[in-house]
Order: C-alpha cells, then sequence, then structure tokens
C-alpha cells in the first residue's frame, strides 16, 4: 500500500488525482510521521519526501530538512529525496530562488544533496509535478519487488553508530520488523506499547505488519 501524507494531499489534489487513479486499491491518504509518500508493507521500506527547489533550498537554510532526511534514514529502507526543478545557476554560480529576496550558492545547494546521499538518501530530480505521480509510482514498485531486498538499497558511506535500545531490540523480535522500522521506537517505553490498539500499530507500520504485531503483542 502506498501512502501519501494528509497534508500533501492537501497542498497537491492534483497528484493524489493521479496517484489514486494509477493504484486504485493499493493508494491511500494517511498521516504519516515522516515524508510525504510512504510504503511500509513492501519488501524494501520507502519513503519519499517532496520539495519543490524553492522549498529545498529554504528547508536548508533552516534545518528544516535536516531534521526532515535525518528521521527518514532512520526509518525507511529506501529514503528519497524528490525534488521538482533544478534551475541552472548564474554566470555567478548562484541561482534565485523563487519567493526569496536573495540569490543562493549553486554548489551549496547541490553538495547539501550530495551529503544526504553519502548518508543514504536517494536524491531525485523531476522537471515539473506532473511528472511527481509516475516518479513515486515507479518508486513504490521498485519497493514491491522481493528481489530487490538483496540487490537493491542506497548504501551510506557515512553510517550513523549508535547503540539500539531496548524497545528498537524488543520490536525487532515481531514479524516484519527490521533495524530501520524498530528505530521509529527508540526512547519509548515498553509498557506504553504494549497498551496501544490495533489502529495505532497500523498508524505507525502500515496495515499488515501493525496487524501483525498487535497480535504478536496479545500473544506475548
Amino acid at each position: 500500500m502506498l501512502t501519501m501524507s494528509a497534508d500533501e494531499a492537501r497542498k497537491n489534489p492534483p497528484v493524489k488525482l493521479a496517484l489514486s487513479s494509477i493504484l486504485k486499491d493499493e493508494f491511500e491518504v494517511e498521516q504519516l510521521y515522516s515524508g510525504d509518500f510512504a510504503a511500509l508493507d513492501t519488501p524494501l521500506s520507502l519513503g519519499v519526501e517532496r520539495k519543490t527547489f524553492a522549498n529545498l533550498v529554504m528547508s536548508l537554510a533552516s534545518n528544516e530538512l535536516d531534521e526532515q532526511l535525518s528521521r527518514m534514514v532512520d526509518i525507511y529502507d529506501i529514503p528519497v529525496l524528490l525534488v521538482e526543478g533544478l534551475p541552472a545557476p548564474q554566470g555567478n554560480g548562484r541561482v534565485r530562488v523563487y519567493g526569496a529576496n536573495r540569490d543562493y550558492p549553486y554548489a551549496w545547494i547541490i553538495n547539501s544533496i550530495a551529503a544526504w546521499w553519502m548518508r543514504g538518501v536517494l536524491p531525485i530530480f523531476v522537471d515539473k509535478q506532473k511528472s511527481t505521480p509516475l516518479t513515486v509510482v515507479a518508486l513504490y514498485e521498485l519497493a514491491k519487488k522481493t528481489e530487490h531486498r538483496e540487490c537493491f538499497a542506497p548504501k551510506r558511506i557515512l553510517p550513523t553508530l549508535r547503540p539500539m535500545t531496548m524497545a528498537e531490540r524488543v520490536m525487532m523480535q515481531f514479524p516484519g520488523v527490521g533495524e530501520k522500522r524498530a528505530s521509529m521506537f527508540r526512547g519509548q517505553v515498553l509498557s506504553d506499547l504494549a497498551a496501544q490498539d490495533e489502529e495505532a500499530w497500523q498508524a505507525q507500520l502500515g496495515k499488515v505488519t501493525g496487524k501483525k504485531v498487535w497480535e504478536s503483542w496479545r500473544t506475548s
């Protein structure tokens, strides 16, 4: 199931309509913890953060993008940064951002994206918003193929090394939860997790995996 965040669906109804037309029963709109699009019930979990070029630059300047992509790297097997548009630099090596009263160094933007690629984020550029639905569908089809579990996933050149918490270790014992999904529960209390209902688990892990984890908690 491909999920589009409720906020993204509200901001981009044409994208929502296109995705629902293409995927039909495999598409839904729900709240997402991280990213604008996600697939959690696929062999490779997928998360997509969509940005217009102007929004990308403003998010870089405010450090908002770093926070968003950090969460995605921890949660998804395939974290994707999908950027709509990439203007060419001016003669001075800077780019003008629509809505901003200043130019930005082109090299700073590209180097920032490259740094996240080194941490496992897959950057993809499309020319306009009309290209976004088909690109997201193609990524979803990639995540659905079982053989891609072994042959594809963005590789982290700069790994994040940190100890695993008790909640993460416990969550990895449940069906359908690997290291990345377990990291969503870092710092949470086991008694609180045990008290969660089925809907809460499905909101975090998708309908299929969420139901399996909820049933496992009930019998454990």
